[in-house]
């Protein structure tokens, strides 16, 4: 901060040029930003707009970046599309979620179906083993209703692609405007 009010001194000391008053209109947006600038860097207003007219703007204020209006549409749309590929991501890792889940409950009722049938077998009593064998059919029974979509590891890899490739684009709109 004081580096920029040092050079912005040296810079009008050094040149020593009178200064003439002028008044014009800007839009209330464009004063918004000039005067966010002046506080956020602790300068006068009157010498973010001098800098601003000499184009030497973000000489003084190294975080200043200018973009036009195109570009801004352009960052804007790219911003969209990201966002919509990072929901249709999401909804794909909620999908494969479930299926995981579906997985383990699987591998949950077929444990008990395996203890179950060791149980029927070592049981004597014969109630108690047509207990197990319908504890046993039930279970068979709701496993067959468990959905196990084919979950494939690759759909993970090619969710991460689809994020590298969109983000990668706003990543490289952002760099135009930077570099």
């Amino acid at each position: 901060m004081d580096k920029i009010k040092k050079q912005g001194e040296n810079s009008t000391e050094k040149q020593k040029v009178p200064l003439v008053k002028i008044t014009a209109r800007i839009s209330e947006k464009v004063d918004g930003v000039m005067r966010e600038l002046a506080e956020e860097f602790g300068v006068p207003f009157s010498q973010v707009v001098r800098l601003a007219i000499d184009g030497h703007l973000e000489n003084y204020l190294e975080k200043v970046q200018y973009m036009d209006s195109a570009q801004g549409d352009k960052i804007r749309e790219q911003c969209a599309a990201l966002g919509n590929e990072l929901q249709a991501i999401r909804n794909e890792l909620h999908r494969i979620g479930v299926n995981v889940n579906q997985v383990a409950k699987w591998r949950n009722v077929d444990a008990l179906m395996y203890e179950t049938m060791q149980a029927t077998t070592q049981s004597k009593d014969v109630n108690e083993r047509r207990e197990l064998v319908a504890r046993y059919n039930e279970l068979k029974r709701r496993r067959s209703t468990l959905n196990l979509d084919d979950f494939r590891t690759y759909e993970m890899e090619i969710l991460m692609q689809r994020y590298e490739q969109a983000t990668g684009e706003v990543a490289k709109a952002l760099w135009r405007i930077q570099g």
